[in-house]
């Protein structure tokens, strides 16, 4: 019996201290709009020093922007015509001499690592010589070797014209690949790259024999034939 009187006297009590534990307080927030709860009747102090929340006004003391905010601005595509048809500066001509030399060259050296290049390629200043030549002179013998697939350079004469004429194409080359890069830096570099990788091929193919050298090989070749018994001597001897 007295546990139960000392218990019905601690009941209000008890009651009135778990009180903040359940109900919102009015300095801290409440409960069901916050998810906290508040332990304290007063701020603690810790060190002699109060601690309390920041005052906020949020979103109250959001600034709104002094302008309005602007579309975004597109950049249009540049005016091919303006660009193919504007006057050649010195960078351009420098890029025409690399991106028509690589033309030049042909596309060898990007086909090679795949392992599709043949023994004659795909040179088109190469095979414009030979045309050329045969509407300057076509009885030099440069052109009767070539035809016979031996090694021979084509003259100066012949070979200036046809590269002039590949910078002249580079030029447009060069422009139009300035329509689509719009660096006129990173279309010189893609014709320097370009020339490097064609000179690259043409040193490491493999190069057709000179007349000279050809006859001294026939020459070896019946000389060794001539120095061999004849076979059906070899089948006696056996």
């Amino acid at each position: 019996m007295l546990v139960v009187a000392a218990a019905q006297a601690l009941a209000p009590a008890i009651r009135h201290r778990t009180r903040p534990l359940m109900m919102a307080n009015s300095d801290f927030g409440t409960f069901g709009q916050f998810g906290r709860v508040d332990l304290f009747d007063e701020p603690p102090t810790v060190g002699g020093v109060v601690v309390t929340a920041p005052a906020t006004l949020f979103p109250k003391q959001l600034e709104q922007p002094a302008e309005l905010a602007k579309k975004a601005t597109i950049t249009p595509f540049p005016d091919w015509a303006s660009i193919v048809f504007a006057p050649s500066e010195t960078g351009d001509l420098i890029a025409a001499v690399f991106v028509g030399t690589a033309l030049l060259l042909g596309p060898d050296f990007l086909l090679a690592p795949a392992g599709i290049v043949s023994d004659d390629g795909i040179r088109p200043g190469f095979a414009l010589e030979r045309v050329v030549g045969e509407l300057i002179d076509g009885d030099a013998q440069w052109l009767r070797d070539r035809r016979e697939r031996l090694a021979a350079d084509a003259p100066l004469k012949v070979r200036l014209p046809i590269w002039l004429l590949f910078v002249a194409a580079g030029l447009l080359v060069e422009r139009l690949l300035l329509v689509a890069f719009e660096d006129s830096s990173f279309v010189t570099s893609i014709g320097i790259c370009a020339c490097i990788g064609g000179g690259l091929l043409e040193v490491i193919r493999e190069p057709l024999p000179t007349r000279e050298e050809r006859d001294t090989r026939a020459a070896l070749d019946v000389s060794r034939a001539t120095a061999l018994p004849p076979a059906a001597t070899l089948r006696g001897r056996v």
